[in-house]
């Protein structure tokens, strides 16, 4: 899923479409590659990554998952969230206080409501560059 240190939503946030105050940049020759600056956190996105992953396969197929698709779940699993948290209006603009919002209403990340949130995985449609 991700690399040791690397940020679990790498691909939204190097889209712009969310931001975390936690996400840490680095030049990598001339690709940009992100990490945590929290292990915490950092575990905290795994969990919900790779749990969503479980929840997402008739979504996304099984086997290793194209960047299209990574980012859908990504994405479409911040959008879930937020609206599995009752905040259907809210923009996830910042990844690691939404999950760790999450967390404490739920208990833990398992507990969350995987329904709706693998629904907004589906319909993840990212928008495409112009």
């Amino acid at each position: 899923m991700t690399s040791e240190g690397e940020c679990a939503f790498a691909k939204a946030l190097l889209a712009r479409f969310c931001a975390c105050d936690r996400a840490r940049w680095h030049a990598v020759g001339e690709a940009e590659r992100l990490s945590c600056a929290d292990p915490a956190t950092g575990e905290r996105c795994v969990r919900f990554v790779r749990r969503l992953r479980t929840a997402a396969l008739f979504a996304l197929g099984r086997g290793p998952l194209a960047h299209g698709a990574q980012l859908r779940l990504q994405w479409g699993g911040l959008q879930g969230l937020v609206q599995a948290i009752g905040r259907p209006d809210h923009r996830p603009e910042n990844v690691a206080t939404l999950l760790a919002e999450a967390e404490a209403r739920y208990g833990t990340i398992e507990a969350l409501p995987w329904e709706p949130i693998v629904r907004a995985v589906a319909a993840c449609r990212p928008r495409r560059k112009a």
